[in-house]
């Protein structure tokens, strides 16, 4: 299974108005193996990439403005559960792997003199997933939601004060804890069925946490899925 996604957020930050532009692919994989009854063990492979272009702007402080660039590549087991009875099926999953981010930023300081940073850190991620299903009317409308949270580490600025015979402001990268929240209800049309293809409309929430700065935004639009759960 294939996924992309392209997401865009601001944050008011101690070092001034940022937006972000996430764009992102994973592809993943499942083996399935049966329990009795209705149980499943789902073991899953992920493998990603990601990349998040920040804007900083504070034009009142040392710096007129910075441009960093975080480009992730990831690899994440996941070890779940399925449970599927007659028109319902649930999924709960959870795991971890390794992101190594290269890192990439220019700062503009007061008086045109640029700073520019490369860093490539390797850290550890978390993920945990659920996943409903509802063939509310069979072969013609299904219903899903889908809850997806990410823990990650990402280089971003940092600002230090320091107070003495001055005042002054420095920057510097350092890793930050960024965590992400994935909200969606899917309305599948199962009547318009093509090629094993379906059309789906959704709708739901992004939250993303970077530090103590969060930053929420309402989603909805519209798809093609092959495979639901």
């Amino acid at each position: 299974m294939a996924r992309g996604a392209a997401l865009s957020y601001n944050l008011t930050t101690q070092t001034g108005l940022t937006q972000t532009e996430q764009y992102e692919g994973s592809a993943e994989g499942w083996l399935l193996l049966p329990l009795g009854g209705a149980a499943s063990l789902d073991l899953r492979g992920n493998v990603g990439v990601s990349s998040f272009d920040t804007a900083t702007v504070q034009p009142k402080a040392t710096t007129s403005g910075s441009v960093q660039t975080s480009t992730m590549g990831r690899g994440v087991a996941i070890v779940g559960l399925r449970l599927q009875t007659g028109a319902f099926a649930v999924y709960f999953g959870g795991g971890a792997g390794l992101q190594v981010e290269d890192y990439r930023t220019v700062t503009v300081m007061t008086g045109r003199r640029e700073v520019i940073s490369d860093q490539n850190p390797v850290t550890v991620r978390g993920e945990a997933h659920v996943k409903g299903q509802w063939n509310a009317i069979p072969d013609i409308l299904s219903l899903r939601l889908r809850a997806d949270l990410s823990y990650l580490q990402i280089t971003r600025d940092d600002r230090r004060v320091a107070v003495g015979a001055g005042t002054s402001t420095a920057y510097f990268a350092t890793q930050r804890e960024q965590t992400e929240l994935i909200l969606r209800g899917f309305l599948d049309v199962d009547a318009l069925r093509f090629f094993g293809f379906l059309p789906s409309l959704h709708g739901g929430l992004n939250y993303v946490q970077l530090g103590s700065d969060g930053s929420t935004a309402p989603v909805i639009g519209v798809g093609i899925r092959r495979e639901a759960l």
